[in-house]
Protein backbone atom coordinates (compact mmCIF):
# COMPACT_ATOMS: atom_id res chain seq x y z
CA UNK A 1 0.00 0.00 0.00
CA UNK A 2 2.78 2.43 0.92
CA UNK A 3 4.59 1.54 -2.28
CA UNK A 4 1.50 2.37 -4.34
CA UNK A 5 1.09 5.74 -2.58
CA UNK A 6 4.73 6.62 -3.30
CA UNK A 7 4.30 5.65 -6.94
CA UNK A 8 1.17 7.79 -7.25
CA UNK A 9 2.87 10.73 -5.50
CA UNK A 10 5.89 10.41 -7.78
CA UNK A 11 3.69 10.20 -10.89
CA UNK A 12 1.64 13.26 -9.90
CA UNK A 13 4.81 15.24 -9.09
CA UNK A 14 6.37 14.28 -12.41
CA UNK A 15 3.21 15.26 -14.27
CA UNK A 16 3.07 18.65 -12.53
CA UNK A 17 6.72 19.34 -13.37
CA UNK A 18 6.20 18.29 -16.99
CA UNK A 19 3.09 20.46 -17.43
CA UNK A 20 4.86 23.44 -15.82
CA UNK A 21 7.85 23.06 -18.14
CA UNK A 22 5.64 22.87 -21.24
CA UNK A 23 3.63 25.91 -20.16
CA UNK A 24 6.79 27.91 -19.45
CA UNK A 25 8.22 27.07 -22.86
CA UNK A 26 4.93 28.00 -24.51
CA UNK A 27 4.36 31.29 -22.71
CA UNK A 28 7.98 32.39 -22.46
CA UNK A 29 8.73 31.74 -26.13
CA UNK A 30 10.56 34.56 -27.84
CA UNK A 31 8.61 37.70 -28.56
CA UNK A 32 8.89 38.84 -32.17
CA UNK A 33 11.46 41.61 -32.60
CA UNK A 34 11.90 42.85 -36.17
CA UNK A 35 15.48 44.06 -35.60
CA UNK A 36 16.59 40.77 -34.04
CA UNK A 37 14.78 38.81 -36.80
CA UNK A 38 16.73 40.67 -39.49
CA UNK A 39 20.11 40.81 -37.70
CA UNK A 40 20.23 37.35 -36.12
CA UNK A 41 18.56 34.72 -38.33
CA UNK A 42 19.38 31.86 -35.95
CA UNK A 43 17.11 33.42 -33.31
CA UNK A 44 14.07 33.37 -35.62
CA UNK A 45 13.07 29.87 -34.59
CA UNK A 46 12.27 31.14 -31.09
CA UNK A 47 10.19 34.06 -32.43
CA UNK A 48 8.25 32.51 -35.30
CA UNK A 49 5.33 31.15 -33.26
CA UNK A 50 4.80 34.52 -31.61
CA UNK A 51 5.08 36.25 -34.97
CA UNK A 52 2.52 33.97 -36.64
CA UNK A 53 0.12 34.36 -33.72
CA UNK A 54 0.30 38.17 -34.01
CA UNK A 55 0.25 38.50 -37.80
CA UNK A 56 -2.16 37.23 -40.43
CA UNK A 57 0.06 36.64 -43.46
CA UNK A 58 -2.55 35.45 -45.96
CA UNK A 59 -3.38 38.26 -48.36
CA UNK A 60 -0.29 40.35 -47.51
CA UNK A 61 1.74 41.63 -50.46
CA UNK A 62 5.41 40.96 -51.06
CA UNK A 63 6.14 44.56 -49.98
CA UNK A 64 4.23 44.09 -46.71
CA UNK A 65 6.05 40.80 -46.02
CA UNK A 66 9.44 42.36 -46.73
CA UNK A 67 8.58 45.29 -44.45
CA UNK A 68 7.78 42.81 -41.65
CA UNK A 69 10.49 40.19 -42.22
CA UNK A 70 13.06 41.75 -44.53
CA UNK A 71 14.31 40.23 -47.75
CA UNK A 72 13.75 36.47 -47.98
CA UNK A 73 16.73 34.17 -47.60
CA UNK A 74 15.63 32.41 -50.76
CA UNK A 75 13.29 33.40 -53.56
CA UNK A 76 11.92 30.88 -56.03
CA UNK A 77 9.08 30.57 -58.50
CA UNK A 78 6.68 27.73 -59.19
CA UNK A 79 4.74 28.03 -62.46
CA UNK A 80 5.55 31.72 -62.47
CA UNK A 81 4.27 32.23 -58.90
CA UNK A 82 6.63 33.60 -56.27
CA UNK A 83 7.85 31.64 -53.23
CA UNK A 84 9.71 33.28 -50.32
CA UNK A 85 11.72 31.23 -47.86
CA UNK A 86 13.04 32.47 -44.51
CA UNK A 87 15.56 30.34 -42.65
CA UNK A 88 14.54 30.12 -39.00
CA UNK A 89 17.59 28.41 -37.56
CA UNK A 90 17.97 25.20 -35.60
CA UNK A 91 15.13 24.07 -33.42
CA UNK A 92 15.90 21.79 -30.49
CA UNK A 93 13.66 18.77 -30.75
CA UNK A 94 13.33 15.36 -29.18
CA UNK A 95 15.52 13.97 -31.98
CA UNK A 96 18.26 16.60 -31.77
CA UNK A 97 18.60 19.77 -33.79
CA UNK A 98 16.44 20.38 -36.85
CA UNK A 99 16.67 23.23 -39.30
CA UNK A 100 13.37 24.99 -39.83
CA UNK A 101 12.06 27.34 -42.53
CA UNK A 102 9.07 29.61 -43.03
CA UNK A 103 7.87 29.22 -46.63
CA UNK A 104 5.36 31.63 -48.21
CA UNK A 105 3.59 31.04 -51.53
CA UNK A 106 2.18 34.03 -53.40
CA UNK A 107 -0.71 34.18 -55.85
CA UNK A 108 -0.66 35.83 -59.27
CA UNK A 109 -1.23 39.24 -57.61
CA UNK A 110 1.83 38.72 -55.38
CA UNK A 111 -0.25 38.31 -52.21
CA UNK A 112 0.40 35.45 -49.77
CA UNK A 113 -1.76 32.50 -50.77
CA UNK A 114 -0.48 30.11 -48.09
CA UNK A 115 2.47 29.62 -45.79
CA UNK A 116 3.93 26.83 -43.71
CA UNK A 117 6.74 25.92 -41.39
CA UNK A 118 8.97 23.26 -42.90
CA UNK A 119 11.77 21.02 -41.76
CA UNK A 120 14.60 19.77 -44.02
CA UNK A 121 12.84 16.75 -45.46
CA UNK A 122 9.65 18.67 -46.30
CA UNK A 123 11.68 21.53 -47.74
CA UNK A 124 13.54 19.12 -50.02
CA UNK A 125 10.27 17.47 -51.10
CA UNK A 126 8.60 20.80 -51.85
CA UNK A 127 11.59 22.09 -53.77
CA UNK A 128 11.66 18.94 -55.90
CA UNK A 129 7.85 18.56 -56.03
CA UNK A 130 8.07 15.10 -54.51
CA UNK A 131 5.46 13.30 -52.47
CA UNK A 132 6.92 12.27 -49.14
CA UNK A 133 5.98 11.77 -45.50
CA UNK A 134 7.82 14.63 -43.87
CA UNK A 135 6.67 16.54 -40.81
CA UNK A 136 5.30 19.88 -41.91
CA UNK A 137 2.89 22.37 -40.38
CA UNK A 138 0.46 23.69 -42.97
CA UNK A 139 -1.25 26.96 -42.17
Amino acid sequence: MAKTKRLIAFSVSFLIILITAVLLLFFLGGKFDKAVWKENPDSRVRMVDNFLAQNELKGKSTLQIEKLLGEPDRQDADNGLLIYTYHLGKEISFFGYDEEWLVLWFDDHNNVKKYELQWPCAFQCTARRLLCNCPSVYV
